[in-house]
């Protein structure tokens, strides 16, 4: 699904000249699929508390990120709490998950990763005030609280042991934050202060691209995928781009 588009219409064609099935098919044509009058993505839909936090992007439809969208939007129905969307630079994939996410009216917490970001700045962020610094909830426990999509761009850049964090967070269901509470989906301790339940709409959203020159980051799709559904965003065909 990485390849561009000369390079995979001639492995079709090989593939086709040796009998073998063409294994890239669009499962929806623009003839016959229309995304914004698909049935699942209304049973989807949510009532966001804050609309502002709710993306408002403008898109431009077409045959290849609608069938992705839908794929995406497949996996998130049935109540996948991670996804790993991954695909080249220029693809569309922060396009592809605004708009998907302003469609759905969920509320978007957003947090982009680098080789520098910590544990501890995944989980507080610190702040100044009256001369004094504190520590608030970052994206990630504001959306596990409030039931939001967090979504995690460039995640490949993000160092072992933050990747090692989130997926013991979908693997568990627990983390322990720094200041000693801790995140859990169990309410059995919910009298207790320092236990936060997360909300059970809270999902995540990875975002990542290939290992391979000249990203050279984590390979996220070898490493997460037993806890990430994982999904391919390709470069458009010529239809998509003539959209």
């Amino acid at each position: 699904s990485f390849l561009p588009e000369l390079q995979r219409n001639l492995v079709e064609k090989s593939l086709a000249r040796c009998g073998i099935e063409e294994f890239f098919e669009e499962k929806f044509s623009s003839h016959h699929y229309s995304f914004i009058e698909d049935p699942l993505l209304k049973s989807c839909k949510r009532t966001p508390s804050n609309p502002l936090l709710v993306p408002n992007v403008e898109f431009f439809p077409n045959p290849m990120q609608e069938n992705v969208m839908r794929q995406i939007l497949e996996s998130h129905s049935v109540g996948e709490r991670a996804l790993l969307i991954c695909g080249y630079q220029g693809v569309g994939k922060n396009k592809i998950t605004d708009y998907l996410l302003s469609q759905l009216n969920c509320e978007r917490e957003y947090t982009q990763l680098h080789r520098d970001t910590t544990i501890q700045s995944l989980m507080l962020t610190p702040s100044v005030e009256d001369g004094k610094i504190l520590y608030n909830d970052s994206p990630l426990i504001r959306a596990a609280k409030n039931g939001r999509i967090l979504v995690l761009d460039e995640a490949d850049k993000a160092p072992t042991e933050v990747v090692s964090l989130l997926k013991g967070l979908i693997e568990d269901g627990q983390l322990s934050l720094p200041d000693g509470r801790v995140l859990c989906y169990d309410d059995s301790e919910s009298d207790d202060l320092n236990h936060i339940k997360i909300h059970p709409e809270f999902r995540i959203w990875a975002l990542s691209n290939p290992a391979v020159f000249p990203f050279q980051g984590n390979d996220l799709s070898r490493h997460m995928s037993d806890v990430f559904a994982c999904h391919v965003v390709p470069p458009m065909d010529e239809v998509s781009h003539l959209r």
